[in-house]
């Protein structure tokens, strides 16, 4: 999915997720590509974003019914 205001936007940037199956479970991993490495670190810090996707993967664990997330 693509972040942006508008078409040419600027400070857009592309998210990709990915839900891998893993036996009876699934991994799911969030990227995003960012055009510098000064737009990923004023996302990070300015809008939070490591714990919004944390509190994102959460609230689908619990749409889910289930929390299985693991460290990698």
């Amino acid at each position: 999915m693509r972040h942006g205001s508008h078409g040419d936007d600027p400070q857009a940037f592309t998210s990709t997720i990915t839900f891998t199956e893993r036996g009876e479970c699934c991994g799911v991993t969030l990227r995003s590509l960012f055009r510098t490495k000064q737009q990923r670190d004023e996302v990070v810090e300015r809008y939070h974003a490591i714990e919004g996707a944390e509190q994102t993967l959460s609230r689908l664990a619990e749409y889910l019914g289930t929390d299985q997330r693991s460290a990698e």
